[in-house]
This record gives structure tokens, C-alpha cells and sequence, in this order.
């Protein structure tokens, strides 16, 4: 999912809950009516379980009803990422070697894309992770690549060979041009592809960075999760977050199993495999010349998050920073201060999430307030 960095910082302290509103450069300022746009609910993205038998499954969490309801339950065991572009809901579904595409107003089932049978057996297997931009949707593959299809007519385009089991993407702007940065888990490398007229492909890698699993840009700063790697006991060690500048590659936070950013921030979730240790969360200013602050979680006694399984901030500037977490079977909406504020009920692992929008009158946002 792409998430501009600069531009908005998030983490405001004690904002509205589950409201939310982008700057629209068509505003008629001091009309009393500018059009806003408003978060209307968040999608959410459950993986399932296939030793269960329990299929992926797709949550629309409505923030006016309060409310959340099951919008698609048969997304295959593999489920893996879920993206709002263009009116259409894009599902990656990971065993299903499979793209499902919905309508973002009714959720209706549209299509399904077969990665296999567009990108070829090898190339096509096990799609994991999206981004959009430009009515282009990109999607990393096991296979070792990504494709590219028109997110109108959801016809394949291209596809590119970027390295070795490919994860998390992300699409910045680099003079005008997209590019796109691929952490390939199983080389391990990040992968930097420009989409100008004709692709180009360049590789980084170096001895800290083992199975990179998300990248964010900002600039020219790279912000990367790394895995880390199991011991013999199959826990998980030297989990992190890095920051590659150039050539250089240092570690900025320690013990992270999870991140999202958005703004000037970025927040992360540590939660080691086979470690029996409560989960923890920081935050990491971009803009605050170094260093990460803890986020510790209130509120929410009744509804503890004991595993986190996904972590996801809303990237609406006037959204207050709310931080989704979820476990298990449901999710957590957490205020910009880390303070409880809602609990929805979702399907087994969620494990993504997207959010969809509407645009409203500001006098109708004061009228209903008054």
C-alpha cells in the first residue's frame, strides 16, 4: 500500500475519534461550504487459516454505524494485502495465485485475476503484496517478480524480475518518474525498479538487512523491516527496523515485527515468534532529527491485543493519527495517544488493511456537531 510520508504529521495528541478530513485544493474557503474528505470505514483484511479450513475473509469496519460485517469470505487460506484504488477493492491472495477485485462502493465481486495465468506458472506464483498509482496496480510475486495490470480494465501489462521472494513495496516519485522499491526476502536485497519508459532494475544489499519484509521511502531514506531470522528453537531474533541512506545502513528501533507509517511517522509493533514476552510498540519521528519514543496502549483492559497481527495508521491528516492493531479475531482502534477507543469483531488473522473515504461539506460537519 503506498503512504506518503511527507506532508502531514499524524500522531497529533488527543484528536477527534474516527474522523477525518484531506485538504481539498478546490476548498471555497470562507464560503462555509469547502468539501472535506472524511474516513468513512476501513477494510480489513483476515488471512484465515488453512490448517483450520478457515478461507481469507474481507471486514468493512463503518465508523458512522459503529458497526463491522464480513464483505467477502471466500479469499483462499493465503490472503496476504488489501488496497483501495480507482473505486475497486484488490485483494492478494497468496495460495490462490490469485487478485480479486471488488467494487469499493457495494463490495460486489468483479473479477478474479489468475497471476498464473497472466504472468506464467513460475513468474505468477504466490502474489503477496500491492500498490497503485496511476491506474497501474503493482503486485510482488513468489515467483520473483512484479506485475503490472491496468486497475480499470484489470488486464496484465508487464512484469519484472526483481530477485528472489519478493515482499513489501513501495511507489515513490524520484524527477517525475515512479519508482518503486521491492524488498526481495530471500536474496536478501532491496530492489529499486524505475517505471519510466523503459524499466530498469538495480539491487542493494547489505550483511545487516537478512529477509527485508517492508520498505518505506521518504526522501532519499529507505526505512526497512527486516525479519531477522529464526533459531534452533524457532525463535524469532534480530528483528528491526533500518534506515538505508546510500550505501550506509544503520539500525533504528530494535525488536519490530510489524510497521506502518504515514506523515512524518512511523509505528511499529514487536512480537517475536516463540517469545512469551507482552507485545510492545514505539514510535519513530522522521522529522525528529533521530530517535524513537515508546507508544504505550490504555483503555483497553477488556479487549487486550496479546498478539498483534497487523498494525495500520490512517494516513487522513485530520484522522488524529488513529492506529488500527489487530488479534486474533478482532481490532483495536487506538487514538493518536495510544488511548482505547473502539473494538470490532473481524474474521481469524487479520493480517491488512485499507481504508475508504468520502467527501462531505464542512458546514455539515459543524452543523452536525452543534
Amino acid at each position: 500500500m503506498r503512504r506518503f510520508l511527507f506532508g502531514i504529521a499524524l500522531m497529533a495528541m488527543g484528536s477527534g475519534l474516527l474522523t477525518g478530513c484531506l485538504s481539498n485544493d478546490n476548498d471555497n474557503k470562507g464560503s462555509g461550504s469547502s468539501e472535506l474528505v472524511v474516513t468513512k470505514g476501513a477494510l480489513v483484511l483476515c488471512s484465515g487459516s488453512e490448517v483450520a479450513g478457515i478461507p481469507g475473509s474481507l471486514y468493512y469496519l463503518d465508523y458512522e454505524a459503529g458497526t463491522s460485517r464480513a464483505v467477502a469470505s471466500d479469499l483462499g487460506a493465503g490472503a496476504n494485502d488489501v488496497l483501495e484504488h480507482d473505486g475497486k477493492v484488490f485483494v492478494a491472495s497468496t495460495d490462490e495465485d490469485a487478485i480479486f477485485v471488488l467494487s469499493a462502493d457495494n463490495f460486489q465481486m468483479l473479477d478474479r485475476i489468475s497471476t498464473t495465468e497472466e504472468m506464467g506458472e513460475e513468474a505468477g506464483d504466490g502474489p503477496r503484496c500491492l500498490t497503485a498509482y496511476d491506474g497501474k496496480l503493482y503486485v510482488t510475486t513468489h515467483g520473483g517478480f512484479v506485475g503490472i495490470f491496468d486497475t480499470n480494465t484489470r488486464g496484465f501489462i508487464n512484469k519484472i524480475e526483481v530477485g528472489k521472494e519478493p515482499e513489501g513495496l513501495y511507489l515513490d516519485m524520484k524527477d517525475n518518474v515512479p519508482v518503486l522499491y521491492v524488498c526481495c526476502s530471500g536474496q536478501p536485497s532491496i530492489a529499486t525498479v524505475s517505471l519510466g519508459a523503459s524499466y530498469s532494475v538495480t539491487s542493494f544489499s547489505n550483511a545487516s538487512i537478512r529477509r527485508p519484509m517492508e520498505v518505506v521511502a521518504a526522501g532519499d531514506m529507505l526505512f526497512v523491516r527486516d525479519f531477522g531470522s529464526l533459531d534452533d528453537q524457532q525463535v524469532q531474533k534480530d528483528a528491526a527496523l533500518y534506515l538505508i541512506y546510500g550505501n550506509s545502513v544503520e539500525k533504528l528501533i530494535p525488536d519490530v515485527t510489524g510497521m506502518d507509517a504515514a506523515g512524518y511517522s512511523i509505528v511499529t509493533c514487536n512480537d517475536p515468534i516463540g517469545r512469551n514476552s507482552r507485545p510492545s510498540y514505539s514510535i519513530y519521528n522522521i522529522n525528529g532529527y533521530g530517535g524513537y519514543t515508546n507508544f504505550p496502549l490504555s483503555g483497553d483492559s477488556s479487549n487486550p491485543i496479546q498478539h498483534p497481527t497487523v498494525i495500520s495508521i490512517d494516513p487522513n491528516p485530520y484522522a488524529g493519527g488513529n492506529v488500527i492493531i489487530g488479534s486474533e479475531s478482532f481490532v483495536n482502534i487506538y487514538r493518536g495517544s495510544g488511548v482505547f477507543a473502539k473494538n470490532f469483531p473481524v474474521g481469524m488473522e487479520p493480517c491488512a488493511v485499507a481504508y475508504l473515504y468520502k467527501t462531505v461539506k464542512s458546514s455539515d460537519i459543524v452543523n452536525s456537531q452543534k
